[in-house]
């Protein structure tokens, strides 16, 4: 009688690793379809939610564009972009609003300022904040028919 046992599963090992490479690969590929997908309805939103007082804002927002894997921005170079986003204007008046901040949903917090009566608290984040249901529901979708195939 032997005094000992040697199991192998190299093989088995092999076709899970196998599954697992293949899984990526869709993943990287559905993912990256289905976030590049969600980022151009955001942007979309953001553009349409800009304050608007002579319309360069909107104007100077970028294109959506893959900026790492699985990873997709917009961006505007307008100076008081980050003011309009964050607040920081100077003093309430007819076009600016006073506000405590507040929670927007989906992680997104704005701290307390004074903000475009246009945009308070915000619009970038708030897209975003808004669009979470949504973008969460298109990856789980990814993952479910990934994972199927």
């Amino acid at each position: 009688m032997p005094d000992s046992i040697s199991l192998n599963f190299t093989a088995t090992a092999a076709r899970f690793q196998s599954r697992m490479a293949r899984f990526i690969q869709r993943i990287d590929q559905a993912g990256g379809k289905a976030t590049e997908d969600q980022m151009r309805s955001v942007h979309a939103v953001i553009v349409s939610t800009s304050p608007v007082d002579t319309g360069d804002l909107r104007a100077h927002w970028g294109p959506v564009t893959q900026r790492g894997p699985l990873t997709y921005g917009t961006g505007n170079d307008r100076l008081y972009a980050p003011t309009l986003e964050y607040g920081g204007y100077v003093r309430v008046g007819p076009r600016t609003v006073g506000l405590g901040g507040g929670v927007l949903g989906a992680g997104f917090v704005a701290g307390p300022g004074i903000y475009s009566r246009q945009a308070p608290l915000g619009f970038v984040r708030r897209a975003l904040a808004d669009a979470a249901p949504q973008y969460q529901e298109r990856l789980r979708n990814v993952l479910r028919q990934t994972w199927g195939t």
